[in-house]
């Protein structure tokens, strides 16, 4: 009994001593510790790489800097190391450091930038429904063009340590780029321009942009304007991230952009039910000769979303659908030259078209034979109008251009300075 417990005695008395080695041997072990920023601004490089060497090119452990910018290795035996760090857009660093016995050798470095004679600016973002689209600028010397362009965007106020990276497509221009991204979710982020060339990578300024998902709408031109009435038409592009809540439409006649907040005095609103992406909504009650406007809006959690601004008048224009047509029912001017009449039209925005045109010779010829079934255009019997139509002749050198008489419904010409009436169609 004697001998086994003097045995049991020697083994703990071995195992402690183990441990006071073990503790020993650790208590003689180093580490690295240090702090990595920008030489030009002294800002903490974050998600860094840094790599510890044991002999210049013999790699033995990998890290990455904290958002603040420090990096540390513990547990290094005694002995000279190496430490290299690269980063994008940066000058490679490497750095000798010696670990004592039992203690932390501090390790700082600053990295570069190189000197790529470019400058990148990094502009405004956009939100059109789900895409969304980066733009920049960039400026370089013609012996170093660019070979590559892009954006790094992320979180962070950094975005090029760590966040997403997207090749730019340049523009004609060969000063601008853009790239457009569609799967994003909401929230604030940072976006950095960059442009790499032969001597490196050149960064733009940090920009900060908020995706907010919204609805895109549009405002189509009214139909059916007639007897005091119209319809109002519109169309939800992208229903927004969560979808809109209510959508319709609001007018006036005193407001050329109406808002739901305006008095129910002045515009009206008309909600539309239903989950129908085109929509439209009938109105009454309109005043003849006067001009409305109109535009279509979507209610995004606390936003309110609006399309364009569309504007008409009550009735005046009338579609001949057996020539294909829209006529307007008033003339545009009581005599002006050919180029003037061909403006008139072309600038013209009555209900809401911007297509207006002068009438070919056969339109005018349809347009006759609808007076002379009675129609209420109220053209001047009496007078000549221009149509679109001319031609040159070779003998007098000179262009001709063609008038319709609606008195007896003939076709002629004459120069373009001549004085004629003017009414302005545009194809159904």
């Amino acid at each position: 009994m004697k001998n086994y417990l003097l045995t049991i005695l020697s083994l703990v008395c071995c195992i402690c001593c183990i441990s006071c080695n073990d503790s020993s041997d650790d208590s003689q072990l180093g580490g690295i510790y240090g702090i990595i920023t920008i030489k030009e601004t002294a800002e903490p490089m974050r998600a860094t790489g840094v790599e510890l060497y044991n002999g210049y090119n013999a790699l033995l452990l990998k890290t990455v800097t904290y958002d603040d910018g420090h990096y540390e290795f513990e547990k290094l035996s005694p002995g000279q190391y190496y430490l290299k760090v690269e980063a994008t857009g940066y000058s490679k660093k490497s750095y000798r450091v010696l670990v004592e016995s039992g203690r932390t050798a501090r390790a700082d470095m600053q990295l570069e930038k190189p000197y790529t004679e470019m400058t990148v600016n990094t502009l405004e973002v956009t939100e059109q429904g789900e895409e969304v689209t980066f733009n920049a600028t960039y400026a370089y010397n013609s012996s170093y063009p660019p070979q590559e362009c892009g954006f790094y965007y992320s979180t962070s106020t950094n975005p090029e340590f760590g966040g997403i990276q997207i090749k730019g497509t340049k523009k004609s221009d060969y000063s601008s780029f853009f790239a457009t991204i569609n799967e994003i979710k909401k929230g604030i982020y940072y976006v950095k321009a960059y442009a790499k060339n032969s001597l490196g990578i050149e960064f733009g300024n940090a920009h900060k942009f908020e995706v907010r998902k919204q609805p895109v709408i549009s405002t189509l031109p009214a139909t059916n304007v007639k007897d005091n009435r119209a319809t109002l038409n519109g169309i939800i592009e992208y229903e927004g991230e969560p979808s809109y809540t209510e959508k319709g439409f609001v007018y006036s006649k005193y407001f050329q952009n109406p808002t739901i907040e305006d008095p129910s005095s002045s515009t009206t609103k008309i909600a539309v039910s239903g989950g129908s992406k085109e929509f439209s909504a009938n109105i009454a009650d309109l005043t003849r000769n006067t001009t409305y406007f109109a535009r279509t809006y979507a209610i995004h959690e606390t936003d309110i979303i609006y399309g364009n601004t569309i504007n008409f008048s009550e009735a005046d224009y009338i579609i001949l659908s057996t020539a294909g047509i829209m006529i307007q029912k008033y003339d545009l001017n009581s005599g002006t030259d050919w180029e003037t009449a061909s403006q008139l039209c072309s600038s013209s925005n009555l209900g809401g078209y911007t297509d207006w045109r002068l009438p070919t010779r056969g339109e005018c010829k349809a347009i006759y034979q609808t007076l002379q079934q009675g129609s209420q255009l109220n053209i001047d019997t009496n007078q000549s109008y221009w149509t679109a139509d001319y031609y040159y002749s070779s003998y007098y050198y000179r262009y001709y251009y063609y008038y319709i008489n609606y008195k007896n419904g003939s076709i002629d010409n004459t120069t373009k300075d001549a004085s004629l009436r003017v009414r302005a169609v545009r194809t159904l």
